[in-house]
């Protein structure tokens, strides 16, 4: 996509101005260092841009909100919603979930609340394949 295009030359700029300027023998100059914040700032605001599909935040089990950086404060010192994220998560639309990891506690948790839905559970690159082709991964 054009957005990861530009997050990859953004990351090649800001790369390279740090390594131009551990080859130098003087101080860098500010013009030089200017370009190098101005790399970092355009990565930042790619970073913390709008999401482009709905993430549900554990908080409130509802999608994240605008801005981003205040829910994810709360979510440091309050309880996981699980039940309500899943179910909001469900009625949105989504109908098959992917459990990454090992074990299968949420497949689990997933199937007690909801059986109509579709859950995997992937413990390895080889488990995720399998699933994916069955699934038939977008």
């Amino acid at each position: 996509t054009k957005k990861a295009q530009k997050a990859i030359e953004e990351f090649s700029e800001y790369l390279r101005g740090n390594l131009d300027s551990l080859n130098m023998d003087d101080t860098v100059p500010f013009t030089q260092e200017l370009s190098h914040v101005e790399n970092y700032l355009e990565l930042e605001k790619l970073r913390f841009s709008a999401l482009s599909v709905p993430v549900y935040a554990n908080r409130s089990g509802e999608p994240y909100p605008e801005p981003l950086r205040d829910t994810l404060a709360e979510q440091m010192d309050h309880p996981v919603l699980w039940e309500k994220t899943l179910r909001g998560m469900i009625a949105a639309g989504a109908d098959t979930f992917l459990e990454l990891g090992p074990g299968k506690t949420l497949c689990g948790f997933i199937r007690k609340t909801d059986p109509s839905v579709r859950s995997f559970g992937a413990a390895s690159w080889e488990e995720l394949r399998t699933i994916l082709t069955e699934v038939g991964a977008c």
